[in-house]
């Protein structure tokens, strides 16, 4: 059985009341205001997000200079350890002849 289709009903559009010069001023001065608001909050996070950034950037090169100097103590300590192998002398245990 076909349904009946509901009759389109059309909204009316609101008028807008003009507005009034001193109500037209707060109302201007209130998108100022909210304008700035949205301004300098992104200017704070800008300034957040460069301070982020700044520190990053310090502690990867504390950690990139302290890698180096691990690197440096490395290469330092292995050639240390190989020339005292090269000066000890080889000691056997049968270089001394027992006596008897």
């Amino acid at each position: 059985m076909p349904t009946k289709k509901k009759p389109v009903t059309r909204r009316r559009q609101r008028r807008k009341i003009p507005l009034s010069g001193n109500s037209a001023v707060r109302k201007t001065v209130k998108d100022y205001g909210q304008a700035r608001a949205r301004e300098q909050s992104a200017k704070d996070r800008g300034a957040r997000q460069e301070r982020g950034a700044k520190s990053t950037r310090a502690t990867r090169l504390a950690d990139r200079a302290l890698r180096e100097q691990g690197r440096k103590l490395a290469t330092n300590l292995k050639s240390a350890l190989g020339d005292a192998s090269k000066r000890m002398r080889p000691v056997s245990r049968h270089s001394r002849k027992s006596r008897s």
